[in-house]
Formats: structure tokens, C-alpha cells, sequence
């Protein structure tokens, strides 16, 4: 059933805005003992998407991305590109490999490529939006949160331009319950009431998080941001 589901949400986002033509689709790459990809996105076609995935690297891969991170602790952004052009959509749905660079920084920046043709595999898909060219921002600035146990983030939702792209890594009180959902991520307001047009910048937030029957506080006690991009979304 959720594969069904997964599937008519792809096909009807698909038609709703028109086919996308195949291109190069860069993606944010973060994450230690679980490899998260983000794609960069903008609001113009074929870059109009909000993709979360998680992915495995071929293991020389792996074993640079983890070792040139923990060799350049300052460095936050990693980032890779595909070194084939395929339809952002059809990609998700059915989880293929490709082949792509890795970069220490922004690809289109001046990132520097730390590795050449690496296998990449998307093993699941955390979170999937075509961007509505008629949808409003809210009124109060709201994440996705996702993860597992010890490695967990915040996305920032992006919804209507302007807008911009946040992602940071991130830790709860101890004492309290963890949300460990990756395959189904938690997407929350701040209880403090901050306008979304100003992303969070420190652990001093509360978080309202429901699950449908029930919902629960927590409360931020790390806040480490690694991307945050406004360029791409102005227009």
C-alpha cells in the first residue's frame, strides 16, 4: 500500500506540472553513520522539488566522504554532481544508481572535487515535494525533522518563493522522547512564533510535534547548521 501510495503521489505530481526534461540536479551530501543526499533546489522546472533521500556511496566512496570530513571539521558543506542528466521524479520512484562527483563545498562555487565517478545508490526516499506555483508560505516557520537515534536534522519546508533552504543537524533534551522517523519525517511550527521568512539560528526553540492522536513539546539543545542558501529561491 505504501508503495502504491508513494507511486500516485510521483504520477500526479508529475502531470500536474507538466513533464520534466532530463538534467543535472546537484544535491547537498551529509550525514556519518546514515548518508543523506538534499537536492538543491529551485523554483523553476526541472529543479523544482524539495528531495530528501537516503543513499549509500560504493565503498572507496564512502570511505573519502567520511574521511575527508573528519579531516576538515570546519568544512559543513559537501556536495555532489551527477555526472548524468535524469528526470529528478523517475529517479525517486525508482531508486536507481547513478554516477557523480563529490565535492568539498558547493559544486557551482568553487568546491573542491575530492572524488571522481562514485557509485551512488538511493535506498529510500525521505521526503518528496513538487513545489505548487500557487501555494502560500505559513505564517509561522516550519521544519521537517527526520533521522534515526544519535543523527537526527531539521530541514527547513520550502513552499512559495521567496523562500530559502536550510538544513542543520540537531539534538533534544535527553530526557525526552527522540524522534527517530526517517522514512516518515515530522514537519512542525515553532511554538514561539517566528515568521518564515527567517531561518532558525540557535538550539533556543521549542517544537510542537504530533503524530496525529497525540503531540508532545521538545525542546533544542544543539543547533548546527550546514547549509543555508537564499539565491537559489529568490525567484
Amino acid at each position: 500500500m505504501k508503495k502504491l501510495f508513494l507511486g500516485i503521489l510521483f504520477l500526479v505530481g508529475t502531470f500536474a506540472w507538466g513533464a520534466d526534461r532530463p538534467a543535472i540536479h546537484g544535491m547537498l551530501i551529509f550525514g556519518k553513520d546514515t548518508i543523506y543526499l538534499s537536492h538543491l533546489p529551485m523554483f523553476h522546472q526541472p529543479h523544482d522539488y524539495q528531495v530528501i533521500v537516503e543513499a549509500t556511496l560504493e565503498t572507496s566512496g564512502q570511505q573519502i566522504y567520511l574521511q575527508d570530513r573528519a579531516s576538515h571539521p570546519e568544512q559543513l558543506i559537501y556536495t555532489i554532481e551527477p555526472l548524468e542528466k535524469f528526470v529528478l521524479p523517475d529517479e525517486m520512484q525508482n531508486l536507481k544508481s547513478f554516477q557523480a562527483t563529490l565535492f568539498r563545498g558547493h559544486f557551482e562555487r568553487g568546491g573542491v572535487p575530492i572524488a571522481e565517478n562514485i557509485t551512488i545508490k538511493v535506498t529510500s526516499v525521505v521526503y518528496f515535494n513538487h513545489f505548487d506555483p500557487q501555494a502560500t508560505k505559513p505564517d509561522t516557520l516550519t521544519y521537517l525533522l527526520f533521522g534515526h537515534p544519535g543523527e537526527q536534522y531539521l530541514a527547513h519546508w520550502i513552499v512559495a518563493k521567496p523562500d530559502f533552504d536550510q538544513i542543520a543537524a540537531v539534538e533534544f533534551d535527553s530526557s525526552q522522547k527522540q524522534v527517530s522517523s526517517s522514512k516518515q519525517p515530522y514537519r512542525f511550527a515553532l511554538q514561539s512564533g517566528h515568521a518564515d521568512d527567517k531561518p532558525l539560528e540557535g538550539a533556543d526553540a521549542s517544537i510542537q510535534v504530533s503524530d496525529g492522536s497525540s503531540s508532545s513539546v521538545l525542546h533544542l539543545i544543539s543547533f548546527k547548521e550546514i547549509y543555508l542558501e537564499f539565491d537559489d529561491l529568490s525567484d
